[in-house]
C-alpha cells in the first residue's frame, strides 16, 4: 500500500472513530476498488457496516476478510463483536471458543470467560458455562486487580447461571472471599435468603477485612428482593453477638433504603460497642448516616472521609466555616456562604433534625406563611435540611419538611400524616389549621420531592410551588417511553403496583392549581431531569429556568450559585 493510501487509512480510521460512517463507508468502497484483496480494508468495512445496522453485508465483509487473512485473531474480534450486535449466542460462543485456541490461554482475561459462561449457559452447553466459570475465578483468586474488575464483570452474569453454579467452582477455590460474596450477591436476586446469609458469612470468614462491592448494592437497589428471611435469620446473629460488623450495616443499609429509618438507628445504637471496633466502608454511606444519626464511627482504614459527610457533620455541629472547607462542591460552597450572614439575625431556626423523624415542623411562631418541603428518596434536598431553614426562618415561614419513610414518594401517604394518600391530605390540612391559619400555603421539592410538592400542592390549595429538578410523571410506561427514565425502578414498579396512578396525575395537579404559579429549575442538554422539565413546561402557570451549562441532578445548589437561594425563594413565593 501506497504512502497516499496509508494516508486515506488513516483518516477512515479516523471518520469511524468519530462515528461518521456514511462518509467511512464512502471512503472503504473506494478503497476497496483499489484493493480489493487488503483483508484490513474488509474489516474496517464490516465494522461501518455494522454501525449502520447493516448487519448481512457487515457478515459478507467479515467473510471476505476471513479468506483472506485466514483465522486471525483481529479478524475472531470483529466476528465476536458483530455477533454480539446481531445478539446471535451461538455465533459469538463459536468465535470466541475459537479466540481461545488461537491465543495464549493463559493470557486470557477474566471477562472472556465470564463471557464464554454466559454464553454457553444461554445455549444449553452447561460443561462449558462451568469450565469457562472456573477459568474465571481462577483469575480473580491469583490478581487483586482482576477482582476489582470482575465486581462490574459479574453484573452482566444470569443470577441463576451463578447461584446454581458457583458452589461447583467453590470446591475448587474454596479459601476465595470474592466466590463467596458473588454467590451471596446472586442468590439474594434468585430468592434464596437463607442460603444467601450462609455465603455472606463464609465470605467474611474467609476474609474478615474484605467489604461487600459498591455495585452489588446498587444492583439490589433496583431489584424486588425477598430480605425478610435473611434479616430474621441475621439478627439471630446479632442476638447471639456472634455477628461480624459488616453484617449488622447491611441490615442498617437496608432498613435504611426500605424507609425502616428508625428501625436502621435502632439498630445502629444498639450495637454501637461492635461497630465502632472495626473500621467501616464508606461505600454503603456509613460514615454518612452515622453522623446524621449523632454518632462517631471509625473509617476504613487508608480511606479519606468522603466530602460530603465531612460537610454533613460540619453543619450538624454549626461549623459552618468547617463546611465551606470540607466540602468540593463550588454550588454547595456558595449556599452556605449566603447564610452566614443570616445565621446571627436571632430568628429561630431548626438546629439539628433527627433522623427518626418522618415530619419535622420548624418555627411555627413564624408570620408570613407556611411552606411544606418534600425531600427526594434519599430523605434530602441535595443540601442539608436545617441548612435550608436559615433562609426560611429569614423569610418568616413556618417550614414542614417531610420524607417518606416507605419510599413509595409519597404516593402512597406520608404515615406520619395518615394511612394513605387522602389521610395524609387531611394530615396537611390540620397542620396548616394548627401553624398557618389565614396565611398562604406554598410547597418546595428536589426531584421525586418535586414531584410530590406538585401533586400535593394542589390538594392543599397552594398559593405556589418551587421545584428543583421535578419528576413529572410515576407512570412506569410513561417514563420509560417518554422520558427514558429508568432511575428508582423497584419504588417504580411499588408504586404502579399499589397506587391509583389516576389520581397522581401531573397534568391533573397543574389544572387544579389554575393561575398559582409553579416554578422549576432544571439542567440543560439530554438527561432524565431536562426531559421532565419538557412535560412541565406544556402547562401555562409554570415557569421553567434552565440552568446555563449545566447537566447534573443537584439544580438546587446550582441555582443557587447563580442567583442565590433567597432570591429564588422570594420570587418563586412572591415576597
Amino acid at each position: 500500500m501506497g504512502r497516499i493510501e496509508q494516508s486515506e487509512m488513516k483518516s477512515l480510521r479516523g471518520k469511524i472513530r468519530d462515528g461518521a460512517f456514511i462518509s467511512a463507508l464512502e471512503l472503504c468502497q473506494k478503497l476497496l476498488q483499489h484493493d480489493q484483496n487488503n483483508p484490513y480494508l474488509w474489516l474496517a468495512c464490516s465494522e461501518v457496516l455494522e454501525n449502520l445496522e447493516r448487519f448481512d453485508d457487515a457478515l459478507d465483509s467479515l467473510s471476505r476478510a476471513k479468506r483472506l487473512n485466514g483465522d486471525a485473531v483481529t479478524v475472531t474480534d470483529r466476528e465476536i463483536l458483530l455477533a454480539r450486535a446481531m445478539k446471535d449466542d451461538a455465533a459469538e460462543l463459536a468465535a470466541l471458543i475459537r479466540k481461545g485456541f488461537l491465543s495464549d490461554q493463559p493470557n486470557l482475561k477474566h471477562w472472556y470467560w465470564m463471557r464464554v459462561s454466559t454464553l454457553a449457559w444461554r445455549t444449553g452447553e452447561r460443561p462449558i458455562a462451568l469450565k469457562a466459570l472456573s477459568e474465571a475465578f481462577a483469575r480473580y483468586h491469583a490478581c487483586e486487580e482482576s477482582r476489582h474488575e470482575g465486581k462490574q464483570a459479574v453484573l452482566n452474569v444470569q443470577p441463576s447461571l451463578l447461584a446454581e453454579l458457583l458452589p461447583s467452582v467453590a470446591r475448587q477455590y474454596h479459601d476465595c472471599a470474592f466466590l463467596y460474596e458473588t454467590l451471596f450477591y446472586a442468590r439474594m436476586l434468585e430468592g434464596q435468603s437463607s442460603l444467601a446469609i450462609n455465603a455472606f458469612l463464609e465470605a467474611r470468614k474467609i476474609a474478615p477485612e474484605n467489604r461487600l462491592s459498591k455495585p452489588f448494592l446498587e444492583r439490589f437497589k433496583r431489584e424486588e428482593i425477598d430480605w425478610d428471611v435473611f434479616e430474621i435469620l441475621a439478627l439471630d446473629y446479632v442476638t447471639e453477638g456472634t455477628a461480624c460488623a459488616e453484617l449488622i450495616w447491611l441490615l442498617v443499609w437496608y432498613r435504611q433504603y426500605s424507609g425502616r429509618v428508625p428501625d436502621a438507628v435502632a439498630l445502629l445504637k444498639d450495637n454501637i460497642d461492635l461497630l465502632r471496633s472495626e473500621p467501616l466502608p464508606l461505600f454503603m454511606a456509613a460514615l454518612d448516616f452515622a453522623s446524621s444519626a449523632g454518632i462517631s464511627l471509625k473509617q476504613t482504614k487508608n480511606e479519606k472521609i468522603s466530602p460530603m459527610a465531612a460537610f454533613q457533620r460540619a453543619v450538624n455541629e454549626d461549623r459552618w466555616h468547617d463546611a465551606i472547607a470540607y466540602t468540593d462542591n463550588e454550588d454547595l460552597k456558595s449556599f452556605v456562604r449566603q447564610a452566614l450572614p443570616l445565621l446571627d439575625s436571632g430568628k429561630a431556626r431548626l438546629s439539628h433534625p433527627a433522623l427518626e423523624e418522618e415530619v419535622i415542623v420548624s418555627g411555627p411562631e413564624r408570620p408570613n406563611g407556611i411552606v411544606f418541603i418534600f425531600t427526594g428518596l434519599a430523605d434530602a434536598l441535595i443540601v442539608p435540611i436545617n441548612l435550608i431553614d436559615v433562609f426560611l426562618a429569614e423569610l418568616g415561614l413556618t417550614a414542614v419538611y417531610c420524607r417518606d419513610f416507605q419510599r413509595m414518594i409519597g404516593c402512597n401517604g406520608i404515615k406520619s400524616l395518615g394511612n394513605d394518600f387522602d389521610e395524609t391530605i387531611d394530615g396537611f390540612k390540620s397542620l396548616i389549621a394548627q401553624y398557618g391559619e389565614n396565611k398562604p400555603v406554598f410547597t418546595m421539592g428536589n426531584s421525586a420531592g418535586g414531584y410530590l410538592a406538585g401533586i400535593y400542592g394542589a390538594k392543599i390549595g397552594a398559593k405556589a410551588s418551587l421545584l428543583f429538578s421535578p419528576v413529572y410523571s410515576v407512570d412506569a410506561e410513561e417514563l420509560l417511553d417518554r422520558f427514558q427514565d429508568k432511575r428508582a425502578r423497584v419504588v417504580i414498579r411499588r408504586i404502579n403496583k399499589s397506587c391509583d396512578l389516576s389520581r397522581l396525575r401531573m397534568s391533573d395537579a397543574m389544572e387544579e392549581m389554575g393561575d398559582s404559579p409553579v416554578t422549576a429549575y432544571v439542567p440543560t442538554g439530554d438527561n432524565e431531569d431536562a426531559r421532565h422539565a419538557q412535560g412541565f413546561a406544556s402547562h401555562s402557570n409554570v415557569t421553567i429556568h434552565e440552568l446555563d451549562n449545566f447537566t447534573g441532578h443537584g439544580a438546587i445548589t446550582r441555582a443557587a450559585g447563580q442567583r442565590g437561594f433567597l432570591n429564588i425563594v422570594k420570587d418563586a413565593y412572591g415576597l
